[in-house]
């Protein structure tokens, strides 16, 4: 298609504002909309190759999968082995292995499916995620993939002019979809291509239903559309399900400008924009590194790491055009003798060799765990501590979906001494409980929700957390059925759910369905109704918040000892940690005081001498910033040895 100053500055806007976005710049929160406007311009772009070459006779679907290839994957490639490079000197075990695999993904066009099956995208663990960003890309080649054979097959079945009205009702599905699933599996609506695809359909749209409008006309359309993005990058956030209903306001705004077609717009009719413009793929895949690698290796304050950051990203992004993507964009084919500078003469295996280089260095420092040799014992050892967690797996505790079946931990895993319910705070002390049984003799019966309160009607995050249905079962088992006489220890990540106010707790009516949304007052009734009604006919132990850390520890102290081997441990002041935590610990003693629940004080083990360990002579006691390992829930036996005093034998 023929080079458009107008889709160039969209382009423009679109990588500034994910730029400025990820980069946290204040009053842009919505610039991850940036994406939708790419999804928009590349169904515009697709759509007018395919159809201009279908209506000439000259298309085929591997020349088009060839030049995809060659604007995709030069730059993408060269990202890869330069990340895989720097990470070998830089890179803890873990870490690497993660970015060995993430290599194989984005080179795979699979990392959209890769990690949706991990955190979601606005995840604080996504700042460890250095090749997070392709998703998009993976989203896009699955779609290059698929629209030029669906495009073949309209023109077969229906007839080119009918294609239009097929993509329409294609787009109008896929946005129904997406409404529907995003605030069922946002993660998975946000990912994957079928919730994506009206988005770059609508580009098509916006091809194959030209407008022919007068200067004035097109001119309020331009300013219309514009309106719309700026809105969005402005007003929405990650809070908002995405991407549902809202996506319509920005990705509409993109097609608007696009149907303007104001090519001498003051806007984008300038050197900077236009460069920003035909650098944006550049400029998208490094951003994204540096703001990790920002993030993660400096220690700059966060004014200097913005402002060194969005520099640093435009010229490597400014460089990866000039050297990587100019080059190589016509790579393999023959060179026109009335221009022959504009082609390179390199062969396609080059490319295709670099390719097979990058993803066999993936999968070899994925397949040797990250290339642990490369540093001393100690960081080893640190490192590995974010592995150390409960060893019974997910059999016996959900992450989403439907909840498992309780089971036994420890002992010979029949019989128990012992129940306890919670969250992933709760799994990860469990193995500590099930120690400190008197001679080992037996186990703890678990009942565990990840992300999931211990509160009576009590819903908390997306659909897919059936936390509700949880709690109404667990709750009512361990109230209403025998055996009484095993204690229960009851434990959670209190205060985040706090902190966070995503709760929505039952109607007081108790209308089926019907939720309220959270207050500080709700959860105080909730929690104390829940522990007292639990109380009535058992004994009750309630663990107190455990220490937590703004740090992800294990990967924190494994820094520190690789800078400085003699490094001191991390700590925290227990003021620091009461301070927090105290809403949640009065609720706790009106409980103890009201009806008896007994509660469980961590802090006399985890911070001695008034300071909160988060590791001891260099080997951390968290698998991250907040759970336990399984090291570090060893200091906590004493504490739950209390739970077995005067215990009834074992049932």
């Amino acid at each position: 298609m023929q080079f458009s100053k107008d889709i160039n500055g969209l382009r423009a806007i679109a990588v500034v504002a994910v730029v400025l976005f990820h980069f946290s710049v204040p009053g842009l929160q919505g610039g991850f909309v940036g994406v939708d406007v790419f999804f928009v311009i590349s169904g515009y772009l697709m759509t007018g190759i395919v159809i201009g070459r279908m209506g000439s006779g000259t298309f085929s679907v591997w020349t088009f999968y060839a030049d995809r290839a060659r604007r995709i994957v030069p730059a993408l490639v060269v990202l890869c082995l330069a990340l895989l490079a720097i990470g070998w000197f830089l890179l803890l075990p873990s870490d690497y292995k993660k970015l060995g695999k993430q290599v194989g993904g984005s080179l795979g066009f699979v990392s959209n499916i890769l990690f949706w099956r991990e955190a979601g995208y606005f995840d604080a663990v996504s700042h460890r995620k250095w090749l997070l960003h392709t998703w998009s890309l993976s989203v896009e080649w699955q779609f290059y993939l698929l629209y030029p054979l669906l495009l073949v097959a309209l023109q077969r079945l229906i007839g080119q002019p009918r294609i239009r009205w097929a993509l329409t009702a294609l787009a109008l599905c896929s946005l129904a979809l997406s409404i529907a699933q995003s605030g069922r599996a946002p993660s998975a609506s946000f990912y994957l291509l079928p919730t994506r695809t009206w988005e770059m359909l609508l580009g098509a749209l916006v091809f194959l239903f030209p407008l022919q409008q007068g200067p004035r006309a097109r001119l309020a359309m331009e300013a219309a559309g514009l309106a719309l993005v700026g809105g969005s990058v402005v007003f929405l956030n990650p809070g908002d399900v995405w991407p549902g209903s809202l996506a319509i306001l920005p990705t509409a705004g993109t097609a608007l400008v696009i149907w303007s077609m104001r090519q001498a717009s003051p806007l984008f009719d300038n050197r900077a924009t236009q460069l920003l413009g035909r650098a944006s793929y550049s400029i998208y895949l490094w951003h994204w590194p540096v703001v990790v690698g920002l993030t993660q290796l400096s220690e700059l304050a966060p004014l200097p790491r913005t402002l060194a950051g969005i520099a640093l990203s435009v010229l490597i992004g400014c460089l990866s055009f000039r050297f990587v993507e100019t080059p190589t964009r016509h790579l393999g084919r023959e060179p026109r003798h009335d221009n022959p500078r504009r082609f390179v003469h390199a062969p396609r295996a080059l490319l295709a060799g670099l390719v097979v280089v990058a993803v066999s260095c993936g999968a070899v420092v994925w397949s040797t765990d990250g290339a642990p040799w490369r540093f001393a014992a100690a960081v080893r050892l640190a490192d590995g501590e974010a592995l150390n967690s409960n060893p019974y797996g997910r059999g016996c505790f959900s992450t989403f979906g439907a909840p498992s079946p309780p089971c036994v931990m420890g002992g010979d895993r029949k019989t128990s001494r012992a129940e306890m319910i919670g969250d992933s705070h709760a799994a990860s002390v469990v193995t500590a409980l099930a120690e400190a049984i008197p001679g080992h003799d037996g186990g703890v019966r678990f009942h565990g929700y990840a992300s999931c309160p211990t509160l009576r009607g009590a819903t908390y995050g997306p659909s897919e957390n059936l936390c509700g249905e949880f709690n109404r079962d667990a709750l009512s088992a361990l109230g209403h059925e025998a055996p009484f006489t095993l204690p229960l220890v009851i434990t959670n990540n209190w205060t985040s759910y706090l902190e966070q106010a995503r709760i929505r707790f039952a109607t007081r009516e108790g209308n089926d369905g019907a939720t309220e949304p959270f207050s500080r007052e709700r959860y105080r009734e909730e929690l104390l109704a829940t522990l007292c009604g639990l109380a009535r006919s058992r004994r009750v132990y309630v663990t107190e918040p455990f220490p937590e850390f703004a740090v992800d520890v294990p990967r924190a102290v494994a820094y520190r000892l690789m800078r400085d081997p003699a490094s001191a441990d991390l700590t925290i002041d227990i003021d620091e940690h009461r301070r927090r935590n105290a809403f949640v610990l009065a609720v706790m003693q009106e409980a103890q005081t009201s009806c008896g629940v007994r509660l469980l004080d961590p802090t006399p083990y985890l911070c001695p001498g008034g300071r909160c360990m988060a590791s001891l002579h260099g080997r951390p006691l968290y698998s991250d910033g907040h759970h336990l390992s399984e090291y570090g829930n060893r200091f906590l036996v004493p504490m739950f040895r209390q739970v077995y005093d005067d215990a009834p034998a074992a049932r």
